[in-house]
């Protein structure tokens, strides 16, 4: 990533507590599904009990049905962003993520290059340093197994 930066010349805008990427459509590979749980275990009883339900809430949505199958459709995608609904493991009131040494490969890709701060809060209002359909060829490139989407992960938890 920071190859890629330099070479397009931005720097990165990402901060903590900015979680503007955390309402993406995120898979998860089969790889890096147990560092995954093996994190979202070591968190509090009720802070667990309560990302499953968000996920549980996620999968029963018409927009959470359509992302079952991976990759999903830039359509499907879209419409997941703009509801705007945050990752199940993001603590909301402080604005990061509860298990960032143990994330998904996905989210450790994504880095919003331009726009002051704050545009984040706009979709579709920032340029990313790398585009999402780029993220998914790279993630396949370090291992093509099939992924899962983040919820279905955590409601099977």
């Amino acid at each position: 990533m920071a190859a890629r930066c330099s070479a397009q010349d931005v720097r990165p805008a990402c901060r903590a507590g900015c979680p503007a990427c955390c309402s993406q459509a995120v898979g998860v590979f089969a790889w890096e599904e147990d560092r995954l749980l093996g994190a979202f275990d070591a968190l509090p009883a009720e802070v667990r009990s309560l990302a499953i339900e968000v996920a549980d809430g996620q999968l029963a949505t018409a927009e959470g049905r359509a992302l079952s199958s991976w990759p999903p459709s830039d359509e499907a995608r879209l419409a997941w962003r703009r509801l705007d609904m945050p990752c199940p493991l993001l603590d909301v009131g402080r604005g990061t993520c509860m298990v960032w040494r143990d994330r998904p490969s996905v989210c450790r890709l994504h880095n919003v290059v331009r726009g002051p701060l704050g545009v984040c809060d706009t979709p579709g209002a920032v340029g990313m340093a790398v585009p999402y359909v780029d993220l998914l060829a790279e993630a396949g490139r370090l291992d093509g197994e099939s992924k899962r989407w983040l919820p279905a992960v955590l409601a099977g938890a």
